[in-house]
């Protein structure tokens, strides 16, 4: 895919809604197409994330940063359940949406395919409770965990942490200028840790083969 800017990135992401409510995040990632977590299907639709089978059920998303607040119907066409804590399993909690439509501005992101993401700065767009318009965080990627999850540390005092209303959103490296992850679990158990994970994209790749 063609590099494309950081203002440019701003326009393939979405956000998902459970009426009117933002429940998380997701990005497009081809003509149509977008990523998110299977649990913030889960949130939107009302059902288990861990059920076997695709659901069924339109979900509602819109394009905030796009200069469109206009809600979009979609539904999931790919499918990956979570696990419980303790699996191992790699390839869980993740969720393609197909769109009816797209608005004018809205584009797919830049998805960078690299080993070597450590102590980079990254960005990444959320809504947290009570900030449906949304908020950007930033920190620097660390290492990966036993589940190929890599850690994102929040290494700031001020701004914004990652939290509940930033799964499913893209990771934008600012070094390699590209999205290298997709948010997956912020460790909310511990206050003080500002740790949170992204699934990086070589497991996406392996989950949906027409990435």
């Amino acid at each position: 895919m063609n590099a494309i800017d950081f203002n440019s990135h701003k326009n393939s992401i979405i956000r998902i809604f459970y009426q009117k409510d933002v429940v998380g995040i997701g990005f497009l990632v081809a003509e149509k197409y977008a990523l998110t977590c299977a649990h913030v299907v889960g949130e939107a639709l009302l059902i288990s994330s861990s059920i076997a089978n695709i659901p069924d059920g339109e979900i509602q998303v819109d394009f905030p940063l796009a200069n469109s607040t206009e809600k979009i119907k979609a539904t999931v066409v790919y499918w990956h359940p979570t696990s419980d804590l303790n699996s191992d399993l790699i390839i869980e909690d993740i969720a393609v949406l197909k769109l009816e439509y797209l608005p004018s501005q809205a584009q797919p992101t830049r998805l960078i395919l690299s080993e070597n993401i450590s102590k980079h700065p990254f960005k990444v767009f959320g809504c947290p409770q009570g900030v449906a318009f949304g908020v950007w965080a930033t920190g620097v990627l660390s290492e990966q965990n036993a589940k190929q999850w890599v850690q994102l540390e929040d290494t700031k005092v001020t701004g914004y942490a990652i939290a509940k209303g930033f799964s499913g959103s893209p990771v934008w490296d600012e070094q390699l200028q590209g999205v290298v992850g997709m948010v997956v679990a912020a460790d909310t158990k511990l206050e003080a840790a500002k740790a949170s994970f992204m699934i990086p994209n070589q497991t996406l790749v392996k989950a949906w083969q027409y990435l």
